[in-house]
């Protein structure tokens, strides 16, 4: 497997923390593709929150157009929303 961290993401209120930069989600798509990776998933910090902005979103549409159809790409914030109290 392969993780990486980009800029952007949301408050809990939906505020914006960052941007996202789509130079980084370029450079992602290329390591992705030199891993042979066929599945991505898109994890924003508070993306079900993110109703302004659309990070999540805006992410996936840059890596299909870089990685093709061959590469299924799918984002968080399409599950169902689940907390993990420790």
């Amino acid at each position: 497997g392969y993780g990486a961290r980009i800029s952007g993401g949301v408050q809990i209120d939906g505020s914006e923390i960052g941007p996202i930069k789509e130079d980084e989600i370029i450079e992602q798509a290329k390591i992705i593709k030199s891993k042979g990776l066929q599945k991505v998933a898109v994890i924003g910090i508070y993306s079900p929150f993110d109703e302004n902005y659309k990070q999540e979103y805006q992410v996936r549409d840059v890596l299909k157009r870089e990685l093709g159809d061959e590469v299924e790409v799918v984002c968080s914030r399409d599950g169902r929303i689940t907390f993990l109290l420790c």
